[in-house]
């Protein structure tokens, strides 16, 4: 003879799943909620639990087994079915996880290749795009004096009742070279060059620039006031060495009937070194740095021996 507990919990099991709805059961379902082995249900020689077989089956049953046990078993089943909710609620979750760490994934491998590419650009790549920046730093500054010029002589055509002088300026630039022969030559190309403008016979003045690189000669040139009318002429470079000087001194003499002034600029070592580094960064400020290094390791001192009209201190 069956357990009696037994059939009452294979019973209650029956029964829960028919009050929900359940038409087709099987052995191996009813074993899984109600915790009876399916061995147990299966034993053909005891006619209780043929019974419960035929029960299964879809005989209709009388047995024993009351709405309470009914509920218990209920209990679990709705258990299930909440957790298989949550199981499936919990793959979408981790599905839409999955794409987002797939689409992060990506931006970030993106981002990885470009930092990349950006950090593997040759040193001398780098190099000539701090000369050209430079470059487009000089002739920025040399076009803002260009205009100031023009404002001024356009705000003194439109004031006739002021008597004056009509000036004018000429930024001759040379760039540090290595060497004074390399300074003088590139100094007589850009000479030849203005006077091939036919601009010559209007110079009037001619200022030398003495000092080191980012010493402040842009900003002076531009504050200036030439005091005679005409053209004056700044030269800014390649005079480093007493040697230089005297060369282009007797140069300038020999092209214009004009007074030879130098500029000597005061600011030292470190605080033109502090200048660039408030105005550049990265490649261009290590550039700036080598050339203010190099022209103060070789500058010579002004002497009151060289052949200029004036020396000014600025």
């Amino acid at each position: 003879m069956a357990k009696q507990d037994l059939l009452n919990r294979v019973y209650a099991t029956i029964s829960a799943l028919q009050s929900d709805g359940r038409k087709k059961l099987s052995v191996m379902e009813v074993s899984k909620l109600s915790g009876v082995g399916r061995a147990t249900i299966n034993q053909k020689h005891d006619p209780d639990w043929v019974k419960v077989r035929e029960v299964i089956k879809g005989t209709t049953h009388s047995g024993v087994y009351t709405k309470d046990s009914s509920e218990d078993v209920k209990k679990p089943l709705k258990n299930t079915q909440e957790i298989h909710h949550r199981l499936k609620e919990l793959e979408e979750q981790l599905a839409l996880l999955r794409e987002r760490a797939s689409t992060t994934y990506n931006q970030l491998i993106d981002r990885v290749q470009y930092y990349f590419a950006l950090a593997s650009e040759k040193p001398a790549k780098q190099v000539e795009k701090a000369k050209l920046l430079q470059e487009l730093t000089h002739q920025k500054n040399q076009n803002a004096i260009l205009r100031a010029d023009l404002k001024a002589a356009l705000a003194e055509s439109l004031t006739p009742a002021v008597s004056g002088f009509i000036t004018s300026k000429i930024i001759l630039e040379v760039p540090n070279a290595g060497s004074d022969s390399e300074a003088i030559l590139s100094f007589l190309e850009k000479l030849d060059s203005l006077s091939s403008q036919n601009r010559s016979s209007l110079v009037t003045a001619v200022y030398i620039m003495c000092g080191l690189p980012m010493c402040g000669k842009s900003s002076w040139i531009d504050n200036h006031k030439p005091p005679t009318p005409g053209v004056s002429l700044y030269v800014s470079g390649a005079s480093d060495t007493v040697s230089t000087r005297n060369l282009l001194v007797s140069r300038v003499r020999k092209e214009f009937n004009a007074p030879v002034h130098c500029v000597r600029f005061s600011l030292g070592l470190d605080a033109c070194i502090s200048r660039a580094e408030k105005q550049f960064n990265g490649a261009a400020l290590e550039l700036n740095i080598s050339s203010i290094k190099v022209v103060a390791a070789r500058f010579e001192e002004i002497q009151f021996s060289e052949n200029f009209d004036s020396i000014i201190l600025a």
